[in-house]
């Protein structure tokens, strides 16, 4: 079953299964010499066709393997949720759930507004709504409540996800600043 779903195993089969019919072809039914030297560079070409191949899935697993690598640390240094159009979570990364305080079960399906700071300016959701509606990207600096009650900070970036054209959702990409944030205020506070 293997052989069927894998699509690399195919190919070197294939490879396999072109070879032996061209040098069944050369050894029994062939009696022209340029037959038979067209055929030897027929198998030729698939060998290299084949160690070409195999060169390349070593490249492309070297490439996933980096990327797999490269996700990791962002994702173990940038906060990340998708939402869809109404602005209800669909996607959190765990940094997310860790800075917030809430499980991936109770952040998907909610809206963002679980997050909201209540002294927060209502004019500041509806200039970030205007400005990501529009198809532009917004920058800020949001203030937001954990789970547990206590503050944080984000500099945030959101910006639409397009198909063909059309926003069918938003992606925010931050980054936690509330130890910047507290030392800003307290250095505030003691001048």
């Amino acid at each position: 079953m293997n052989f069927i779903n894998n699509p690399h195993t195919r190919i070197i089969a294939t490879h396999i299964l072109v070879i032996l019919i061209l040098l069944v072809n050369i050894i029994f039914f062939t009696q022209n010499n340029m037959s038979i030297l067209l055929q030897v560079l027929l198998v030729i070409a698939v060998i290299l066709h084949d160690k070409d191949d195999r060169i390349l899935k070593k490249e492309l697993e070297d490439s996933q393997s980096k990327l797999r690598e490269e996700m990791s640390i962002f994702d173990r240094n940038v906060i990340v949720s998708e939402s869809d159009l109404q602005g209800t979570i669909t996607y959190v990364n765990d940094n997310f759930c860790k800075v917030s305080g809430y499980t991936r079960e109770e952040l998907l399906g909610s809206p963002h507004s679980i997050l909201r700071d209540p002294e927060t300016p209502k004019v500041f959701f509806e200039d970030l709504w205007k400005t990501i509606q529009s198809g532009e990207t917004f920058h800020g600096v949001i203030k937001n409540i954990k789970k547990n009650g206590s503050p944080y900070w984000v500099d945030s970036s959101i910006s639409p996800i397009r198909k063909n054209g059309k926003i069918v959702a938003y992606k925010a990409i931050r980054f936690d600043i509330t130890d910047k944030v507290l030392a800003s205020k307290t250095f505030a506070s003691d001048n």
